[in-house]
């Protein structure tokens, strides 16, 4: 049930596991958030993988520190979820606008830009995670001078592509206002002025009117090799 799940989140701020505590999750800049992270002052941080771009400042001589980081996927939350499985969101994309004089060229260039695997790759590894182009590799094809932490990040992505064993993150694939509750209702939540119960009520109304508007963003076909 996402009861149980906001629940448990819920419960992880009380005790202060994640973010310290209610008051530090508002009060905390990044920064410092990352600089304890470095520290060794905080065990985690739930980041995306863009995150892997900017964590190595916290770490080593440059951060007057010698101890080092790693990821593992977020656990799942309700039983029904596979294990390792990873949400997928897009952060931009590239069209050809339909009145363009130059729709020849524009798609040449995206046919470069998608279809050059090796200049891909490239871009991928010069900056880690955080401009991730859907195509499709091998893990050899990674190339050697990417942070090897970020090279099984992409080869993990990769994989759950092409096996299916993926999710939907809000901020792409939701309708506006109901994405902008699930953030918003939940800080709610954190600071005792709804209830899981409420919050998830209120998030499946808004959502089911949302549906009903047709406000809903189409998603692509799901399953191995989509």
């Amino acid at each position: 049930m996402f009861v149980d799940a906001v629940n448990l989140i819920k419960g992880y701020f009380d005790k202060g596991w994640i973010g310290g505590s209610v008051e530090k999750y508002f009060a905390v800049p990044s920064q410092e958030i990352g600089a304890n992270f470095g520290k060794g002052k905080v065990a985690m941080i739930p980041q995306g993988n863009w995150f892997m771009s900017q964590v190595g400042q916290y770490f080593g001589a440059k951060a007057k520190n010698d101890n080092d980081w790693d990821w593992m996927a977020t656990p799942p939350l309700r039983a029904e979820v596979k294990a390792g499985t990873l949400p997928l969101g897009i952060g931009g994309s590239f069209a050809i606008n339909e009145a363009s004089k130059n729709k020849d060229a524009a798609a040449e260039y995206l046919n470069w830009y998608y279809g050059d695997k090796t200049a891909a790759l490239k871009r991928m590894a010069d900056v880690p995670s955080t401009y991730n182009i859907p195509i499709d590799f091998t893990d050899s094809d990674v190339p050697s001078t990417i942070d090897p932490r970020s090279g099984r990040a992409l080869a993990a992505v990769n994989k759950a592509v092409a096996a299916g064993d993926y999710g939907f993150v809000t901020w792409t694939w939701w309708p506006p206002k109901t994405d902008v509750f699930v953030y918003e209702g939940l800080e709610q939540v954190l600071t005792g002025k709804l209830t899981p119960a409420a919050y998830c009520a209120q998030l499946d109304q808004m959502f089911t009117q949302e549906k009903a508007d047709g406000n809903l963003p189409q998603l692509p076909a799901k399953g191995p090799g989509k």
